[in-house]
């Protein structure tokens, strides 16, 4: 998991941005490219690609995407 959050919020796909930290059938994941209507997560065991038009990531105290 993400050391510190502050909470998710679901996101459209098209306010992703590479670096943020989404989370996917309760593991975290790092969005790391956003290719049509593909989003590539991945983490230090796998890299998925979803189709999912939201997406849950995670907030930092400020309540903004956290990035990595």
């Amino acid at each position: 998991m993400v050391n510190q959050h502050y909470g998710t919020m679901p996101l459209i796909r098209q306010c992703l941005e590479p670096g943020m930290m989404a989370l996917r059938d309760g593991c975290a994941y790092r969005v790391s490219a956003i290719r049509g209507k593909h989003v590539y997560l991945h983490s230090m065991r796998e890299q998925i690609r979803i189709t999912d038009r939201v997406v849950e990531v995670f907030l930092d105290g400020f309540g903004n995407p956290l990035t990595h």
